[in-house]
């Protein structure tokens, strides 16, 4: 039974990302419904299952700007998507795998002697290195209590101290008050976060406490998937045919490898399948990241697109191999904001 794909964006919806029922009105199937066709009659390509999924957030995005779709998803305490993550590289080599970090770390200030809090802390990895070069103090907070276990494991096995952890909502606004009351006012020197922004809905209530914490002159490095990457429906390399260039062979035509981009402008719910079916994210545009900053009183003092250089690819060939899209676009948005000094 094919899908009817004619819903309009205008049409009120039901929520696709928290209890799968059918919309209230047009054509578009509910999760549920997609669900049982995909593993009934198997009329959908897994991309189109996948489009359509994330599609049907955006809908439910446009149709409720009354309130911000239900997040907080702790998808890392699920088991099937603990045990792939686990598998990945960056979670077996920590640092050494992850391939943004030589330019995030760029953008770290001195930590000797520093107050650190790590936000989305996930299993340590980072903590652990700020203190290695000097943090006297690390304050790492996540959702997940499957990665504070295994942050608590290693910290246990490498001998580390002088590292805290908490299981915390940091998208809650509530649970953010908690988390950094007013008497922790110019109490920290650096706040880092790898990787977590963009499934924070309230990311704009966040940053305020983030400055108001920090004393004059500190910064908040973070990285997110870029823009680019969270905004299609339906994320994916496709190949297009394009004709070769004039003082070729004529009448033939090659291959070009493109990231398709839609729906950069409506910021809201995605829904991908990374590790898991049905992982949901926050997709704000590059511009939202800054102006949030700047809101909050930083300055914008480093900003990188990632993705593989040139000289990165030559020397380390691997690279283009392990990450072949991220040479077509940037992969990871990574920032730096400066706490103004009072003159």
């Amino acid at each position: 039974m094919p899908i009817d794909f004619r819903g309009s964006a205008s049409q009120s919806l039901a929520s696709p990302d928290v209890d799968g029922r059918a919309p209230q009105k047009g054509n578009l199937p509910g999760i549920t419904e997609l669900k049982r066709r995909k593993g009934a009659t198997h009329d959908l390509t897994r991309h189109q299952y996948y489009f359509v999924l994330g599609h049907l957030a955006i809908l439910e995005t446009r149709s409720r700007k009354q309130r911000p779709p239900k997040m907080s998803q702790n998808i890392y305490d699920t088991p099937e998507f603990f045990a792939n993550y686990s598998q990945i590289r960056r979670s077996r080599e920590g640092l050494a795998g992850a391939v943004e970090w030589p330019r995030l770390q760029m953008l770290l200030p001195d930590l000797t002697g520093a107050r650190v809090v790590d936000l989305g802390c996930g299993m340590g990895w980072y903590c652990r290195w700020m203190r290695e070069h000097g943090a006297a103090s690390v304050r790492g907070i996540d959702l997940s209590e499957n990665m504070l276990t295994r942050a608590r494991e290693m910290d246990e096995i490498g001998g580390h101290d002088g590292i805290s952890y908490e299981r915390a909502d940091l998208d809650k606004i509530e649970v953010q008050q908690q988390l950094f009351p007013e008497s922790d006012t110019s109490t920290v020197d650096f706040v880092f976060s790898s990787l977590a922004v963009h499934y924070f809905v309230n990311l704009p209530q966040l940053v305020p406490h983030v400055h108001r914490i920090l004393k004059p002159g500190g910064t908040f490095v973070f990285s997110a998937e870029h823009p680019i990457f969270t905004a299609p429906s339906g994320p994916g390399i496709v190949e297009i045919p394009v004709p070769r260039r004039q003082g070729a062979e004529t009448g033939e035509e090659t291959l070009r490898r493109v990231w398709p981009l839609n729906d950069y402008q409506i910021e809201g719910l995605r829904v991908t399948n990374w590790l898991a079916d049905g992982v949901r994210k926050y997709h704000r545009t590059t511009a939202s990241y800054i102006n949030i900053l700047l809101d909050a009183g930083f300055e914008l003092t480093g900003f990188n697109e990632w993705h593989p250089t040139k000289e990165e690819i030559e020397a380390n060939p691997l690279l283009a191999a392990d990450h072949p899209n991220d040479t077509i676009k940037p992969t990871f948005l990574l920032m730096r904001g400066t706490k103004k000094v009072p003159q």
